[in-house]
């Protein structure tokens, strides 16, 4: 990937939440948090591995640093996890990190060059287009963390509806945390006519709250649905969004 470690839009301080963005990451690049790490985690967990290898007997010369080798010349091998569990996980945990770099990763296959965020986010906005979203919102990272996003309700709505008819609709609809049961809804949503009932995806920052996903109504039709609220953030926020998904649920459609 790049090597750019952040996105426009993000508050200084969210690197030590979030972690540095890199394509070698240890630890989920939040082991340190010192500037020198933070200008440059690739090279600093370039020489971790160093030491472990050190540690385990086998010796390296020369200092850590960057630099180029040959095509085709192999490192290291380790097996990745699918594509798909990582989606999963970056679902269920509400994980910003695996939703970075996977960005990226869609950036690097898109284009063969190394992975940025602009080309992942231009990837995906073809591929919307390609499943007719209109796409009129503004896009600068992979999380939605930043303050520079805007996106409309009724573009994640066109979305959802245009996931029920393309063949890949049921994965997302199988990968989607669920009321009541488990990923990032344990402890929401929870109760009896909900349970089950919900599956979506939630965002939480200190001046927004969303919700997007599909409903079960009672009488056993489904609906897509998707609430953004910005500013005005208090405790009760969350509810209100709740009792609205539980009100489509109550639904005798």
């Amino acid at each position: 990937y790049d090597d750019q470690i952040a996105n426009a839009g993000w508050p200084n301080d969210w690197l030590r939440n979030i972690g540095p963005l890199s394509a070698l990451v240890l630890d989920r690049n939040m082991y340190r948090n010192d500037a020198a790490f933070l200008a440059d985690p690739a090279l600093a967990n370039g020489e971790v591995l160093r030491v472990g290898l050190a540690f385990r007997g086998v010796p390296v010369s020369g200092p850590t640093e960057r630099g180029d080798v040959d095509e085709g010349v192999r490192v290291a091998r380790l097996s990745s996890p699918t594509i798909n569990d990582l989606v999963v996980q970056t679902l269920f945990r509400s994980d910003n990190l695996y939703a970075e770099l996977l960005v990226k990763e869609i950036g690097h296959r898109a284009t063969g060059e190394p992975g940025t965020t602009a080309s992942g986010l231009a990837r995906i906005r073809q591929l919307l287009t390609g499943l007719c979203v209109p796409v009129t919102s503004t896009d600068v990272d992979g999380s939605g963390l930043s303050y520079d996003n805007a996106r409309s309700a009724r573009e994640f709505q066109a979305l959802l509806r245009a996931a029920r008819v393309s063949p890949w609709g049921s994965l997302l609809w199988n990968d989607l945390p669920v009321a009541g049961t488990m990923g990032a809804f344990i402890g929401r949503l929870d109760g009896p006519l909900t349970t089950g009932r919900v599956r979506a995806k939630g965002g939480s920052l200190a001046v927004a709250r969303t919700l997007s996903g599909y409903a079960t109504t009672l009488g056993g039709r489904q609906l897509t649905f998707s609430v953004l609220i910005n500013g005005g953030i208090t405790t009760e926020t969350e509810h209100a969004i709740d009792d609205f998904v539980t009100r489509l649920v109550q639904l005798r459609l």
